[in-house]
């Protein structure tokens, strides 16, 4: 009965840390001192954004993994209610 929270559990580990990984290798967490002046930055020179293909293909696969956890959670749920 537990084995399908224990791999509920575990998937989402395996998917928070495969996450965690990506953003060191994209640079997400670079210039961390920069970071505590975004918000009083002044927004007159804004760049063209123009999304790269990689970043497309980054954005879709967040939405899929999103929409992944959301369909498992849900299954999760509904497994537990019914049993």
């Amino acid at each position: 009965m537990y084995l399908l929270f224990i791999i509920f559990i575990f998937s989402g580990l395996f998917f928070g840390i495969i996450v965690f990984l990506w953003a060191l290798k994209s640079g997400q967490f670079k210039e961390q001192q920069r970071a505590r002046y975004l918000a009083i930055e002044d927004e007159r020179e804004k760049p063209d954004n123009v999304a790269s293909l990689s970043g497309k293909l980054q954005l879709y696969m967040l939405f899929g993994f999103i929409i992944l956890g959301i369909m498992i959670s849900a299954s999760v749920v509904v497994y537990a209610y019914f049993i």
